[in-house]
């Protein structure tokens, strides 16, 4: 018997370490990607990537762990990493937030290899740690001998992940600041290192334990640490306020008389932009005699709303997803006083279905498809839903940020397909180029492009948008060689078939730099991991990027659909927690009946889940759901989803009954290497080139290849 047996003896202090595991690791992975959208402007393509840099970072670690517990001292090192995993946290993001701007231009347009590279480095010594002790905890309890241990072990992280999830989303979010709640992971931890130093052969560790929760509570008493480190990430700017809310992170900043308005890095909109407002406003607003009702998305704020209110409106309705920043804008906004002005705090498109009102101008001041929760705008069948909401002869203006005077390849698909899409639904489209974007106008009644010569009619006062600044003929022709330019044969934009969001994508890393040659490293890590892979190995590795896959692929689906994937996203993981952690112990009962189909049995009914998902969104589109309908089909897949992975890692773990901590180790990397696998080819390759639902068809393809494996080879030893 290992000596560690009667210094660790298996009990509650190794369930609930293993459950405080499950919970920091699950905060921390939220709050850091946040934090990595606030920081680098991430897109799905960047959070993919990211993700799978953590699981892959997390599977090393559980290799290495592997070794640490074959040592006779190895579980005695329990305190000190589990030190380790209260304080990385809070020092993971201090350091992001610090380097940004010292690593990068401020500013500068970041490459996804930068961005892989830096968050890598950022994520290795928690995704490494937080790898080992599993392990290491799954090993000890394991050594019980009682079967299905690495299966309880792993519902009990899960379980662990279940209760942060709530904790984090129900709570933390809603009160805290981000450094408060790493605050509170930090105790927990200590907690944890003092609860088990205490059975351990170094007790002397636990005297020093006290002395550093109390440092670390003294040093977020003294000093506003997360002030201080998010004032770094805004140089040469007053940081007026900051919130983290269920949407993402939102800072307001002041720059000389000009306040900016900033959403997970990425700016919104700033104050006293009279050129801007005036473009968004009377390009379109001339362009018909006495408009009386007026739609804006996310330019009630802006300051454009004054140069509305100069035509003789009656009703002045916008529309902003996020209420948060509804708040911010009315502290540091320009006041809107008006009581013809009517701010809703709701997703857009769930607007346009419930309201009754008939609108003459609908003014679209959202930022370009760059993720597919902004690609929602420029998609058919919102444009679609639009027309239904205006009167006869009405005009939508939608504003692309784009080169102005040229148009390279991948920004001339982007402009193409949304004029396509926009001429699906609209008899007539102008394309009317302005300082900073190119506006497409288009309606059922004629369009004209002599914007000034419209505005002096109406006798509207302007400093910027009249002929003393703006020639009529110069737009005319610009407007002309931009429409000449488009592609005739470019696709429609629809939400289950995301063209402009693909194209953006490979604008942006066209302008960045694709950073491709940093998968050549991870392709090599795989194949030296899963060399020669056994059919245990094989299953866990599809299983992973099966269930993986499916869920972001549920997600993304819900965010077209519901546009709320921030307030959802910890609660469908808490979800999926619950799912995994049942189906782990569901896995154990099934897995003592011994049955030799019984792992193939498992894939198919994976296969068969993963083929429910595209079928399920073939029927969905064009249907309206509701927020509660849909929310209700997306946490019954997802539980069902984890329930099978559950199940799956406990079948496949109980081949390998000889060796725990072996199979343990093994497994559990396998899984996370699958599901980092799918967490990038998702949206980098199969949404980009098939849709949602042509990416659902390959998930359940995968799933069925690795049944058919396992039904040919039957020795899983």
């Amino acid at each position: 018997m290992n000596p560690a047996d009667h210094t660790f003896p298996p009990g509650w202090r190794f369930s609930l370490a293993l459950l405080v595991l499950g919970g920091t690791a699950l905060i921390f992975q939220v709050v850091l990607f946040r934090e990595f959208l606030a920081i680098f402007y991430g897109s799905e393509l960047v959070v993919g990537c990211i993700f799978a840099g953590w699981l892959v970072l997390t599977a090393a670690g559980a290799f290495l762990g592997r070794f640490i517990a074959r040592w006779r001292s190895g579980p005695s090192l329990l305190p000190l990493f589990f030190l380790l995993n209260g304080l990385l946290p809070g020092v993971t993001v201090f350091s992001l937030r610090v380097l940004r701007n010292i690593v990068f231009d401020p500013g500068g347009m970041i490459g996804l290899g930068p961005i892989l590279e830096s968050s890598i480095l950022l994520m290795a010594p928690f995704c490494l740690i937080s790898g080992i002790l599993f392990v290491l905890l799954a090993g000890v309890q394991a050594q019980r001998g009682e079967p299905g241990r690495p299966a309880r072990a792993y519902a009990a992280e899960a379980a662990g992940s279940i209760l942060g999830g709530l904790l984090y989303n129900l709570l933390l979010v809603f009160i805290v600041t981000t450094f408060q709640s790493l605050l509170v992971l930090f105790i927990v931890n200590l907690c944890t290192a003092f609860l088990l130093a205490a059975r351990g052969p170094i007790r002397g560790v636990r005297y020093v334990l006290p002395v550093l929760l109390m440092a670390g509570i003294a040093v977020m008493l003294i000093f506003d640490v997360d002030r201080l480190s998010r004032e770094r990430l805004f140089p040469d700017q007053d940081l007026l306020g900051s919130r983290d809310t269920p949407s993402g992170c939102l800072t307001v900043t002041r720059q000389g008389e000009q306040t900016n308005f900033f959403d997970n890095g990425i700016l919104l909109f700033s104050t006293d932009q009279t050129e801007l407002n005036e473009e968004i406003v009377h390009y379109a607003m001339a362009q018909r005699p006495g408009p009386r009702n007026v739609l804006t998305v996310g330019a009630g704020l802006t300051g454009a709303a004054g140069e509305i209110l100069k035509y003789d409106v009656v009703q002045i309705d916008d529309v902003e997803i996020d209420p948060w920043l509804a708040a911010l804008g009315r502290t540091w906004a320009p006041p809107l006083r008006d009581p013809r002005i009517h701010i809703f705090t709701e997703d857009v498109r769930m607007y346009i279905r419930r309201t009754t009102v008939l609108y003459d101008v609908v003014l679209l001041n959202s930022p370009e498809p760059s993720t597919i929760l902004m690609n929602r705008c420029f998609t058919f069948e919102f444009f679609r839903d639009l027309k239904k909401i205006l009167r006869s002869g009405g005009i939508v203006s939608a504003g692309l940020v784009d080169n102005v005077d040229y148009y390279g390849p991948d920004a001339r698909r982007i402009a193409s397909t949304l004029c396509a899409t926009l001429g699906s639904v609209f008899r007539n489209v102008v394309i009317v180029p302005g300082l900073t974007k190119n506006y497409f106008l288009a309606s059922d009644s004629t369009l004209a492009d002599s914007v000034t010569g419209l505005v002096a009619a109406r006798g509207i006062p302007t400093v910027y948008v009249n002929r003393y600044y703006l020639d009529d003929r110069t737009l005319h022709t610009r407007g002309a060689e931009l429409r000449a330019a488009l592609r005739q044969d470019a696709p429609l934009n629809e939400d289950y078939n995301p063209v402009t969001y693909a194209d953006q994508t490979a604008l942006w890393l066209s302008y960045a730099g694709s950073g491709g040659w940093l998968i050549l490293p991870a392709v090599a890590l795989l194949i030296l991991v899963l060399a020669r892979p056994g059919p245990l190995t094989t299953a866990m590795f599809l299983g992973g990027f099966a269930a993986s896959s499916a869920e972001l692929l549920l997600l993304i689906a819900f965010q077209v659909v519901c546009g709320y994937l921030y307030q959802a996203i910890g609660l469908v993981v808490t979800v999926f927690m619950t799912g995994l952690a049942a189906g782990s112990v569901l896995g154990i009962r099934i897995a003592r009946s011994g049955r030799p189909k019984l792992l193939p049995g498992v894939q198919l009914f994976l296969t068969g889940y993963a083929a429910l998902i595209p079928a399920v969104l073939a029927v969905s589109r064009g249907v309206h759901p509701g927020i509660f309908a849909a929310s209700g089909a997306l946490f019954i897949l997802t539980i069902i989803d984890g329930i099978l992975a559950g199940i799956l890692f406990a079948v496949v773990t109980s081949y390998r009954s000889a060796d725990p901590a072996g199979s343990t180790s093994h497994s559990y990397a396998a899984d996370l290497f699958g599901s980092a696998a799918g967490a990038v080819l998702l949206p980098t390759l199969f949404i980009r080139l098939l849709g949602l639902i042509g990416a659902g068809a390959v998930i359940a393809a995968v799933c069925g290849a690795g049944a058919v494996l396992s039904l040919i080879r039957r020795n899983y030893s």
